[in-house]
């Protein structure tokens, strides 16, 4: 073969790989870096004790234990009016272990709590509402205020018993106007009433 032939023809199966194959690592298009997934931040509850896990020991042959007006023996919970009752599993709550009657020993009481806020800020109320099966009135009526709001929520217990009972979710917003607010709960029921309306499960979130 032609010296100049030759040449031409080995330069070209360098240039091309002849035979043997690109045993060089193919190139793969570029790609632009994946963005790390936004972790969500936590919901923070700005209350204490919202389902009131924390407090008292309810006697052994109780199902409640009953606390007068005054009484801070539920961790960041103030007792207000005459009475309320702390009370256990005998009546479910509707999370953990403990729940609140806001009718405590022939006298209408309620809660309060006062927490931090930012002014100007919008906030949401949650808790859950039952309502005592044992007696009258067999509709519970409750008041709910803070931050210059107030609402008012009913539950009929019609049908419903310490075996099966029934709660559901309430809410409501206000807008803070100061660096803290006060939440509180208050029994609705007629006076000297020992079977009111229910709260469990309280949340304040901004």
């Amino acid at each position: 073969m032609n010296s100049r032939l030759l040449s031409a023809v080995t330069w070209l199966c360098i240039s091309l790989g002849c035979g043997g194959g690109d045993s060089s690592t193919p190139t793969s298009p570029t790609q632009t870096p994946t963005a790390p997934t936004p972790v969500p931040t936590p919901v923070v509850n700005l209350l204490t004790n919202g389902s009131f896990e924390g407090g008292p020991a309810i006697p052994s042959n109780s199902s409640y234990t009953t606390l007068a007006g005054g009484s801070r023996a539920i961790p960041g919970w103030l007792v207000t009016g005459g009475s309320i009752d702390y009370i256990g599993t005998f009546h479910p709550p509707s999370d953990g272990r403990r729940a609140i009657d806001l009718d405590g020993a022939f006298s209408t009481g309620g809660i309060s709590q006062t927490f931090t806020t930012i002014p100007g800020t919008r906030y949401l109320v949650t808790f859950d509402l039952s309502g005592n099966p044992e007696g009258a009135p067999r509709i519970k009526n409750l008041r709910a205020s803070v931050g210059g709001v107030t609402e008012d929520f009913l539950f009929d217990t019609t049908g419903q018993s310490r075996s099966n009972l029934r709660w559901q979710p309430a809410s409501f917003t206000f807008v803070a106007n100061g660096t803290s607010a006060t939440l509180t709960f208050s029994s609705l029921s007629p006076a000297g009433n020992s079977w009111g309306a229910f709260v469990d499960h309280a949340a304040v979130t901004g």
